[in-house]
């Protein structure tokens, strides 16, 4: 069994950029740039930093277009996981996406990343294709999973 961490998740702000950008390059061997971040402040993103000990832990950028919740984004510190932050992210989104009046959620993943692979099945997204050389990785291309759920 694993510990849950006591987290808040609240709106990020610009402000926030320098954590939210050390937090990045944390968890991606090929991070978002700063301007992409920051253009996530322009007013079409939904941008949200969930915080354990008002510690940032990670973030969460995702995009409603009509009745389509688009997830963007999604990081959580290495040493955070495995405490059900990941579940309490996507538990938080699904939320959002109701309030939103959204009908579907899709996101990409990385075709290696067992871990979130099996957190959005747990929450029945269901895989729809493949997009090939997606992802930059160390060999070079690496394939996303486009995944969706219905709500």
């Amino acid at each position: 069994m694993t510990n849950t961490a006591k987290a808040t998740i609240s709106p990020a702000s610009i402000t926030m950029l320098e954590v939210i950008l050390e937090n990045e390059k944390a968890c991606y061997p090929h991070p978002w740039s700063e301007q992409a971040i920051t253009e996530c402040f322009n007013g079409k993103y939904q941008c949200f930093v969930m915080c354990v000990n008002e510690d940032i832990v990670g973030h969460l950028i995702y995009q409603l277009v009509l009745d389509e919740l688009h997830l963007h984004n999604v990081c959580l510190l290495p040493e955070m996981r495995g405490q059900s932050l990941g579940r309490r992210w996507m538990e938080f989104l699904i939320q959002r996406a109701k309030q939103g009046s959204a009908k579907t959620i899709f996101l990409e993943v990385r075709a290696s990343n067992n871990a979130a692979i099996k957190l959005y099945q747990g929450f029945n997204f269901e895989t729809l294709a493949i997009r090939k050389n997606y992802y930059r990785s160390h060999s070079g291309q690496e394939d996303a999973k486009v995944m969706s759920l219905t709500l």
